[in-house]
Formats: structure tokens, C-alpha cells, sequence
């Protein structure tokens, strides 16, 4: 028996050859301690005995370079963007004042909706070393407009269209009040695209005069400016009912205006002759001869305006003569009427308002009307070419009736206005 240790334990063995393997084991056992410990020493003295390996320092921005007032000589590249983005939010966050009518109106480029180009900021960078960039602002036009629209609205003054009043049988005109607003496309230039160092601290707002509307030009071409045609009647002032009759068809068109292109309607302006509206029993003309009827008196009054609107070179659209002579006019310068079949209407072909005026006083009716005034002046010619002899002395009459235009110069253009026939007034049937 032997006795041997293994592993630091005392192990007892009972013959020689269980003590011979317990010897070889016990070697292998040594020798694979010795191998770690030289395969662990070697590792641990390489790891301590190694070169360090230096990494490449991050490149820094060239001494000099500035973005506007932001220098960033020697900067990290890599920490450069953060900063800029610092610069551009205090940038945009200052405000500018808008002055308007002394008041001060602050508000920032950011409310503005400005904007500016970091990316092309960071390639100026790098391909302009050591220089200074100049930063150019943008601005959202949309919001730009809509933020100093509302800013400014308190400032805008409204306009008024040009009007006109008839005083005293003058034409006045209340000139167009132009309407003012903040003229907001003048701020935004100021701005937009400008270098951020050129944009002004404070900005005077300008209020700019809106266009006069259409309606101003409107209203100076209908002025007039005095008469352009003018014709009197007489009548017997001692006939009431007749002198009732005519008195009111008269006042029924005085002031009346007649705008460029419309054409006057005597039946539609004087309207129906009753009784119920004061119109009197009168004599007319009725079947070539003369009775008595409501409104008597009234074709003296259409008959004076025809003469009027002749001279006044008007066009004529409807006009009917009596079927026999009237003593208040010349044989062809007649307009009868009667309601609502027979009318007198005439157009107004100028470019300017017509306005008639009528007068019924002393046993004189006279019609104006007014208009713009022009070099021109007007004739009516009349040719009898036929007398009609009638019973008892009457007659009648076939007549001719011209219209003569004289201009500046003295140069004629006649047109034929009518040719009419008369017939005997059968004054044995007249009352």
C-alpha cells in the first residue's frame, strides 16, 4: 500500500500499479496548469504591451467663417448645423415695426412666415472658407398677406362712389372718395428675398389710393352742362278746365331724366287722363272735329315737347299729327295723343342725361330740356305743298317738315321729319 496525494488529498493506495496511474494523471494535470497560465500571461502582456490606435480629429470650420454676425472660426463641422439653427430662430423671432399714421405695429419675420435656406447655408460653408455669407430671408406669401392683412385692417379707409345732384337746373357732382388700404405687396418687397442684415428695423407703411370705380366716369359723362332744346306755346289762360289739363300733364314730366339710350314715353310718363287724378272735361280733336272729352288740352303739352326734342336733335321714335290744324303750332310740328294707342316717344341718342323742365304761367307753357351742349344748332323748315280748302273758309294742309343741322362750320345736313295731311277743321261742328 501507498500513500500519495492528488489534488492536494491524501489518497491511499493499495497496489502499485493504481499508484502508477494515479501518478500520471496527476502529471497531465500539472502540465495543462503551466500551459493556461503561459497562454494567460502572454494575452495579458500583449494587451498591455499593444500600440494604441489615434482616431482622425473631426475637421473644423476655417478661421474667418461667419454667417452674418455668427462667427463659427474653428467650429466643429459636425456641431456648426445646431448652432445655425440657434442663429436662424432668434433671427426670425425679432420683430420688425410697421409704422402707419404714427402707430406702431411690431410683428416678426416668423409670424411672417420667413424662412431661410440652412442647406445652402452649409454649402456656402464649405465652398467659401474664411468668408463672410450673406443670408437671404424668404417669406410665405400667403401667410405673409394674411398676417398683415389682419395686422393693418384697422387702417384701411373706405371709399365712396362719385354722385350727382340736379340743384337749381345745374348738374353738381360729389367727386369719388378713393378708398384707402395698406399697401402690404410694398412691405413684403421689403423683405422677401432681401439679405437679413438689409432688412429695415422699421417699416412705413404706405395707404394707397384704390382706382376711382367705373361709376366716377359714369357720372361726369351724364353731366350736362345747359339747354339744348327749348320751345314755347300760348293758350288762352282764361279757359280753366283746358289750362287744369294742361297745367298737369305738364308737371307730370318736369324733372324727369332721361338716361343715355332710354327712350320717353308720354303716355307711360303722364300715365292715364281721368277724373279720378283732376283732370277736366276740355275740348279735343276727334274725328276732324272738335268735343268735348277728359284732358282736353293735353296735346299742347306733347306738341310743345316734340318741338323741343327737334331742337334738342334728338331722335324720334313715335310721333302722330292731328288729323286737322291746331292753332298752338304751325301746321307739321303737331304730336297728338291719346291714351293708350296714340303716343309720342323719343330717345335720348346723346351721351349725357336729359333733363326737361316744363313752365305753365301767364298763359305760357314752355319746355326745356338740358343736355350737354355741343357747336351744333337746329332749323325746322316747313313746305306747304298743298292747301285743302274746306266749308266756311277752313282749310287744310299737306306739309313737308325738315330738320337742319348747322355744325361749327357752317356745313347744313337737312332730314326729312315728316310729311303730313291736314284735313278742314269743320267748324260747324266745333263747340
Amino acid at each position: 500500500m501507498q500513500i500519495l496525494y492528488e489534488n492536494g488529498l491524501l489518497v491511499y493506495v493499495k497496489d502499485t500499479k493504481e499508484s502508477e496511474r494515479l501518478e500520471k494523471h496527476r502529471y497531465h494535470n500539472i502540465l495543462f496548469i503551466e500551459l493556461w497560465f503561459v497562454i494567460a500571461l502572454s494575452v495579458g502582456c500583449a494587451a498591455v504591451s499593444a500600440p494604441k490606435v489615434h482616431s482622425t480629429p473631426a475637421p473644423v470650420i476655417q478661421q474667418g467663417t461667419k454667417i452674418e454676425d455668427l462667427d463659427l472660426s474653428d467650429v466643429h463641422y459636425t456641431d456648426s448645423e445646431m448652432l445655425i439653427e440657434k442663429w436662424q430662430q432668434n433671427k426670425l423671432a425679432q420683430n420688425i415695426v410697421l409704422v402707419c399714421n404714427k402707430a406702431e405695429i411690431p410683428v416678426s419675420l416668423q409670424d411672417l412666415g420667413a424662412e431661410i435656406d440652412k442647406a445652402k447655408i452649409l454649402s456656402d460653408i464649405k465652398n467659401n472658407p474664411g468668408q463672410t455669407i450673406k443670408v437671404t430671408v424668404h417669406l410665405d406669401s400667403v401667410i405673409a398677406n394674411q398676417v398683415l392683412g389682419d395686422k393693418l385692417a384697422s387702417f384701411e379707409q373706405p371709399g365712396k362712389d362719385a354722385t350727382y345732384k340736379i340743384e337749381n337746373n345745374k348738374f353738381l357732382i360729389t367727386d369719388y372718395v378713393p378708398s384707402k388700404t395698406p399697401h402690404i405687396d410694398k412691405i413684403i418687397n421689403q423683405i422677401d428675398g432681401q439679405p437679413l442684415d438689409q432688412i429695415p428695423k422699421r417699416i412705413d407703411v404706405t395707404l394707397m389710393n384704390d382706382p376711382p370705380s367705373p361709376s366716377a366716369e359714369a357720372v361726369k359723362a351724364l353731366a350736362f352742362d345747359g339747354i339744348i332744346g327749348e320751345f314755347s306755346t300760348r293758350f288762352y289762360a282764361t279757359q280753366k278746365n283746358r289750362t287744369i289739363n294742361l297745367d298737369m300733364a305738364a308737371k307730370a314730366f318736369d324733372r324727369i331724366k332721361i338716361y343715355p339710350g332710354d327712350i320717353f314715353s308720354f303716355n307711360n310718363t303722364v300715365g292715364e287722363r281721368t277724373l279720378k287724378k283732376g283732370y277736366k272735361n276740355a275740348k279735343i280733336i276727334k274725328e276732324g272735329r272738335y268735343v268735348k272729352d277728359i284732358g282736353g288740352g293735353v296735346c299742347q303739352v306733347s306738341s310743345t315737347l316734340y318741338n323741343a326734342v327737334i331742337l334738342a336733335n334728338l331722335q324720334i321714335i313715335e310721333r302722330v299729327p292731328h288729323q286737322v290744324p291746331v292753332a298752338y303750332v304751325p301746321p307739321g310740328q303737331d304730336a297728338t295723343v291719346y291714351y293708350p294707342n296714340v303716343d309720342f316717344k323719343f330717345k335720348n341718342n346723346t351721351g349725357s342725361l336729359i333733363y326737361i323742365r316744363t313752365s305753365v304761367q301767364s298763359g305760357l307753357l314752355t319746355v326745356q330740356l338740358y343736355g350737354k351742349k355741343t357747336d351744333n344748332t337746329v332749323q325746322i323748315k316747313r313746305q306747304i305743298e298743298k292747301v285743302i280748302k274746306g266749308r266756311a273758309g277752313a282749310k287744310g294742309y299737306i306739309v313737308k317738315t325738315w330738320k337742319i343741322v348747322k355744325d361749327c362750320q357752317g356745313n347744313e345736313t337737312e332730314s326729312v321729319l315728316s310729311r303730313d295731311i291736314y284735313a278742314p277743321v269743320n267748324k260747324a261742328s266745333s263747340d
